[in-house]
């Protein structure tokens, strides 16, 4: 068997090696989240009842020095306690 044939069928099976363990990690990824999601459906968590779900604002703003305070207070009025309001600077 020459040296290439054997480079290549070394090359392979460590191709098709490192594809196994990655397809292993996935699938041990999503048994784990759906057996973590059944154990939690139905808990009630503590706190005060709201009539909105919590939720979050996500603004992208790229060299936005001038306009970004008027923007923000827009949408702060708009939030509920325990909503999220994040800004994102892009490359300024």
């Amino acid at each position: 068997m020459s040296l290439v044939v054997m480079f290549g069928n070394l090359l392979a099976l460590l191709v098709s090696a490192m594809l196994c363990i990655l397809v292993g990690v996935l699938v041990l990824q999503g048994v784990t989240a759906s057996l973590a999601r059944r154990k939690t459906r139905g808990a009630v968590l503590p706190g005060p009842p709201r009539c909105a779900p919590r939720f979050a604002v996500i603004m992208p703003a790229h060299n936005e020095s001038q306009g970004i305070a008027q923007a923000i207070q827009s949408v702060l009025p708009q939030c509920q306690p325990g909503d999220r309001l994040i800004v994102v600077a892009d490359n300024c």
